[in-house]
């Protein structure tokens, strides 16, 4: 018998050294539960109790308790929280006070980090008084219990970008060591506290507006000179009022946690593992319960609307980020505008500069002015003759496009060579998009510019409107004015 309490005492001593912190189901629940710097992230003071039952069917096995209060302060800035637990693990028993000192910073609209710190007394008790010997002077039996108390420390850090979060944990930072020693049986003992590490990671994605979360999520704990362990689960929350988390743990169990909010602001959830591989066979479910109470500025329903308000606040930063983007797409596009107006402008100066040469090129000397006059003189409709032309035509008379011995035209322009008269068709076309021919009469020199040929005097009467409106006069070589030709059908 001896022996055997000897060798569960030493296997007990390397278990607890190996997993000296211990692993809980309800961290969304209470996040401030695994991580200092979560404590007074939320709108609201939460009180929480939970208890944790571990491997029910075999005797001494771990048990949990923890009882929280975190709040958040100067305008959600500053957080603070009280963290007791007692974790009893066969004869090691833990008993531990916690202070907690948190700070939020929000980088922009999108990005947020919290810094936490964890300070506080661990009690380690090792109860040798219920360990079984059939001797009382076994040198591995102490005469009396071993209580001593140290500083502890855990830090934590927590970023948030949008719905994506990533939290880093250290536990037992100081590395505390606990002497034990029997002045009886001259026996000495040592327990020390091992520096743990944890990283979470999670990603809530909103599946159903305002109504239904999931949230994957993935967790790695380490102890210096361990392998790595592994969770990953999936969280859903309805409202922020109903939630369930379903989740492996790596080697070691498969676990459930269902939970919801009652009466607005009380909180119960519970949580059920399955125990994986051989141990599973001899140890029985594990389970844990958890009690809340959030109060302070808003109750639960009100908590639930600040939730329905951070996802419109979401939706208005996401339509800002669409109008951002609209802006600078406008932005671009007065720039291209304004480039096009600065081309227009350049051309405008260029087109200016060319009908001026043109001109230029094109003065008639006295000679010229006085052929055109006299041509004029013959072939020109006054407004006076379009008048009596228009009395003379029958009321009921059609205007058609029927170019068959044409009589009338406009004429736009009179240049002395073809060279420049193709050169105003160019520039009539470009600014005016006027198509045009050109209209050569035996008996002048001049090559004329005309628009559209008519038959009929009043369309004649209505062409020479539009191209005055049109201020054509501005870049042709002379006068609009209407030309008759005096061949007969």
């Amino acid at each position: 018998m001896k022996r055997l309490v000897v060798i569960l005492f030493i296997l007990m001593a390397l278990a607890a050294k190996s997993q000296q912190i211990p692993v809980v189901d309800h961290y969304f629940t209470n996040p401030y539960l695994i991580n200092p710097a979560k404590a007074g992230t939320g709108d609201l003071s939460n009180v929480f109790l939970m208890t944790r039952q571990q491997w029910t069917d075999i005797q001494g096995a771990p048990k949990l308790t923890t009882l929280s209060v975190d709040g958040s302060f100067d305008m959600e800035r500053v957080g603070l929280g009280l963290m007791l637990s007692n974790d009893v693990d066969n004869i090691f028993k833990r008993t531990a006070v916690y202070g907690t000192y948190s700070y939020h910073f929000q980088i922009n609209q999108n990005q947020k980090i919290s810094l936490g710190l964890n300070l506080g007394l661990m009690n380690v008790h090792i109860a040798f008084d219920e360990l079984q010997s059939d001797g009382a002077n076994d040198p591995l039996v102490f005469s009396q219990n071993g209580l001593k108390t140290k500083l502890d420390a855990a830090a934590g850090v927590n970023y948030q970008f949008k719905d994506l979060e990533v939290g880093v944990v250290g536990y037992q930072l100081m590395n505390s060591k606990y002497n034990y020693q029997d002045q009886t049986n001259n026996t000495d003992l040592n327990y020390q506290l091992i520096q743990h590490f944890l990283v979470l990671a999670n990603y809530r994605y909103t599946a159903i507006p305002e109504k239904l979360t999931i949230t994957p999520t993935i967790i790695a704990r380490t102890t210096l000179g361990l392998p790595v362990q592994f969770d990953a689960g999936v969280y859903f929350s309805h409202k922020n009022m109903l939630w369930s988390h379903i989740g492996y743990r790596q080697n070691s169990c498969i676990y459930i946690n269902v939970g919801g909010k009652i009466y607005n602001n009380l909180t119960i959830s519970g949580a059920y593992e399955y125990n994986l591989g051989n141990i599973a066979k001899f140890s029985g479910p594990s389970y844990e319960i958890l009690l809340g109470y959030s109060f302070g500025k808003q109750t639960a329903v009100q908590q639930d609307r600040s939730y329905t308000e951070k996802r419109a606040k979401e939706s208005i930063d996401r339509n800002a980020q669409l109008q951002s983007e609209n802006l600078d797409k406008i932005i671009y596009e007065n720039k291209v505008l304004k480039d096009k107006i600065e081309q227009n402008e350049e051309e405008i100066t260029a087109l200016k500069e060319e009908v001026g040469r043109l001109k230029k090129n094109t003065v008639f000397s006295e000679e010229d002015i006085q052929e055109l006059e006299s041509f004029k003189d013959q072939y020109e409709l006054t407004p006076e003759d379009i008048s009596i032309l228009k009395k003379d035509e029958p009321e009921d008379s059609e205007i058609t496009e029927i170019h068959h011995n044409n009589k009338y035209n406009v004429i736009v322009g009179a240049y002395k060579t073809i060279k420049n008269a193709k050169l105003g068709q160019q520039i009539l076309m470009r600014e005016f998009n006027l198509k045009t021919f050109i209209l050569k009469n035996p008996n002048s020199s001049f090559f004329f510019i005309a628009t559209k040929e008519f038959e009929h005097i009043e369309g004649v009467s209505e062409e020479h409107k539009r191209l005055k409106k049109l201020g054509v006069e501005e870049v042709v070589n002379g006068d609009i004015w209407v030309y008759k030709d005096n061949k007969e059908d």
